[in-house]
């Protein structure tokens, strides 16, 4: 049976001198390179003690060095675990605790061994991915040779990604985005351009870095692709054959401005929580009419997996790239993971619609608010908010204050009054959803994997308040 690592090495040898690697510092490295760095760390880990079964976190920003290390993880059978390379003290102890894991690698390139038990959670373990818990504890979603190389394999044939292709690796290695860019990228012998949390952040160079760089295929979420617009100062001599996002609902508004920007790109809505990996695709029509504010569908099923809405309209799925499980949570995994027929269905959380052959996204089942006896979806809310003609981002978040629940809605754009805003919420709401405060600000927080911040905003009210 081939291997995930012989599956994407292909292209890694001693004797293809095409660019492998572009770096934040546009430093290029070859595939030959990559070959002998990936080597070259064996050698380290092996002397180390390390082999098939232990886990390995990655504590580390996307460099040549940390790319050749998870590649060489997954060629020895070391489970990888990467994480954002700011991760508070606290929020890493508890990846350490929960993950009962080998060893840590620093962002110096030091291996600390912290312990030589091995787990073995599952031969086709291949990554752990850490996601928020609601509990607070970090989950580890455990992901599988057979789904990334189902996922791989579809992505390159779906896309006709080739040599001639320069893929934007702007997603970290701890977010689920990240798995095209590299193993799409590097499989098809194409050049990745690595772009760390210092330039990611910093949109203005990133703008003028693009016309030089030339990705021909950028995969990110619309809060990245609306700061690059707003900030990027985008080039007009410039566009990729390739614009896909996912992650959350890309405003019509935001999703206009690129397209003008960048008017024969082909772009693509990719759906998948962390714990499917993409499941669902829609490919965006070539012409978007100027009056449309209703955000696109999230698409039909991707070909290795099968999607079902329960009766409470919650989306499952089926499939290859289902996770295997949480990693150490036995308890997590059968809340989310449920067997009929013997078929193992995820329940992603989310609840969509069905139209022809064609899922709507709706909103969040763990996001629900229940005020004065109705349940209220904020997705709904958001999802009507950025319709209006000068909002560019929209965020709607929910408190308790004196017994009462509040609905809160941060946006950016152009300032309106609250009375404009309540105004407008009233003809395309049902009374009881109206939010309570509207709060502008010039730009909404987004975390390290490029999504709304809701957490930083909800301090930001407590603190406003």
């Amino acid at each position: 049976m081939l291997s995930f690592y012989d599956f994407i090495s292909t292209e890694i040898n001693p004797l293809n001198n095409n660019i492998a690697i572009i770096d934040s510092q546009q430093i290029e490295y070859t595939y030959t390179q990559l070959y002998y760095k990936i080597q070259e760390l064996e050698e380290e880990l092996s002397a180390l003690g390390l082999t098939s079964g232990n886990t390995l976190i990655l504590k580390t920003d996307k460099t040549f060095h940390s790319t050749a290390l998870l590649l060489c993880c997954i060629k020895m059978g070391i489970i990888y675990i990467p994480v954002d390379v700011n991760s508070p003290e606290e929020r890493l102890e508890k990846i350490i605790d929960s993950s009962q894991a080998n060893a840590i690698f620093n962002p110096d390139h030091s291996i600390r061994i912290i312990s030589s038990k091995k787990q073995m959670p599952d031969p086709e373990a291949v990554c752990v991915l850490y996601t928020s818990g609601s509990t607070g504890v970090p989950k580890g979603v455990i992901i599988s040779s057979s789904g990334l190389m189902a996922f791989t394999d579809w992505a390159i044939r779906e896309f006709r990604v080739n040599a001639d292709d320069t893929l934007t690796a702007y997603a970290s290695f701890h977010f689920d985005l990240s798995t095209f860019d590299l193993f799409a990228g590097l499989t098809s012998g194409a050049t990745v351009w690595l772009i760390d949390q210092a330039l990611g952040s910093n949109f203005r160079l990133l703008g003028e870095l693009i016309p030089q760089i030339k990705p021909t295929i950028w995969y990110a979420t619309p809060t990245v692709y609306s700061l690059l617009i707003q900030y990027g100062n985008l080039s007009d001599s410039y566009c990729p054959r390739l614009a896909l996002f996912a992650g959350e609902v890309f405003p019509m508004t935001s999703l206009n401005a690129l397209r003008k920007k960048w008017p024969s790109a082909t772009y693509y809505n990719l759906y998948g929580p962390t714990e499917t990996n993409v499941c669902t695709f829609y490919k965006l029509p070539a012409e978007i009419e100027d009056t449309r504010t209703e955000p696109y569908p999230i698409g039909s099923a991707c070909p290795y997996v099968n999607s079902r809405i329960s009766p409470e309209n919650e989306l499952l799925i089926s499939g290859k790239t289902v996770m295997i499980g949480y990693l150490n949570n036995e308890s997590e995994t059968t809340k989310r993971l449920i067997i009929e027929n013997g078929i193992r269905w995820y329940k992603t959380g989310d609840t969509v619609a069905q139209k022809g052959t064609q899922l709507i996204y709706k909103g969040r089942t763990d996001r629900m608010v229940k005020r004065r006896g109705y349940r209220i979806e904020p997705g709904e809310i958001e999802n009507m908010l950025i319709r209006h003609p000068q909002i560019d981002q929209v965020a709607v978040l929910s408190t308790r204050k004196n017994s009462e629940t509040l609905i809160i809605v941060y946006y950016s754009g152009t300032k309106q009054s609250p009375i404009q805003l309540s105004t407008y919420c009233s003809r395309n709401l049902l009374n009881y959803m109206i939010p309570d405060r509207f709060i502008f600000t010039e730009k909404i927080p987004v975390n390290q994997n490029g999504k709304i911040d809701y957490h930083q905003l909800m301090t930001n009210f407590n603190e406003y308040e």
